[in-house]
C-alpha cells in the first residue's frame, strides 16, 4: 500500500537516491513477489542501511514534509499491528516503538525468506534506539524467528541496564538460520 502511495518503486529509489541512502533496492512490490518466489530477492537491504534510514527519518532533516513525517510516525508506532512478537515482544510497558515488519512467503523446502522488523525504540529518557533485525532463509518457524528477533531487541532497552545511555544507539543485524 505504501509503495503505490508514493509512486511506486522507481520513485522509492529515486528518493533514496536523492538522500543519498544507499544499499537498499527496492525494484517490486508485494503483489509481484506473490507471484514469483524468486524475484523477491531482486528487493534487498543491509541492516545498517536499513538502520541509517530510521535515523534520518527520525531527525527528519527536511527529508520529508510535516504532514508526511507525521503520517509515517502515527503509522510505525500506533497502527502497526504486526509483529507484536518481534521488536516489541519484550519491551518493558511504556517504552515507545515506532517500527514496520517483514514477512515472506515459505516456499515447499520449508524456507522462508524473510521475517524481518526494524524500528526505533524511545527509552524512558527520550533518547533513542535506531535497531533492524533482518532473519533470512530461515527454516525454523515464525515463532523461533519472532523470539530471535524480540531477544536481540531487549538486549539493550531494559529498564535495569547498568548503563546509561546517553547518546542514540545503532543495533543493525542480519542472521540467516538452518536447522542442522
Amino acid at each position: 500500500m505504501l509503495l503505490r502511495l508514493l509512486g511506486g518503486t522507481t520513485a522509492v529509489e529515486e528518493f533514496l537516491s536523492q538522500h543519498q541512502i544507499t544499499d537498499i533496492s527496492i525494484k517490486f512490490n508485494e503483489e509481484d513477489m506473490h507471484k514469483e518466489w524468486n524475484i523477491q530477492f531482486q528487493n534487498w537491504a543491509t541492516p545498517i542501511a536499513l538502520t541509517k534510514l530510521l535515523a534520518k527519518f527520525y531527525v527528519n532533516d527536511n527529508i520529508l514534509s510535516k504532514e508526511s513525517y507525521e503520517f509515517l510516525w502515527r503509522v510505525m508506532s500506533v497502527e502497526t499491528t504486526t509483529g507484536t512478537d518481534r521488536l516489541k515482544g519484550q519491551l518493558p510497558q511504556g517504552i515507545i516503538i515506532a517500527h514496520k515488519t517483514g514477512t515472506s512467503g515459505t516456499n515447499e523446502k520449508n524456507i522462508t525468506a524473510a521475517i524481518n522488523d526494524i524500528g526505533i525504540i524511545i527509552l524512558p529518557n527520550g533518547n533513542p534506539i535506531f535497531i533492524s533485525v533482518l532473519v533470512s532463509n530461515s527454516t525454523e518457524d515464525h515463532g523461533v524467528n519472532e523470539k530471535i528477533i524480540s531477544d536481540i531487541a531487549m538486549i539493550i532497552p531494559c529498564g535495569s541496564c547498568p548503563f546509561n545511555l546517553s547518546v542514540p544507539v545503532v543495533v543493525s543485524t542480519d542472521i540467516t538460520l538452518h536447522k542442522v
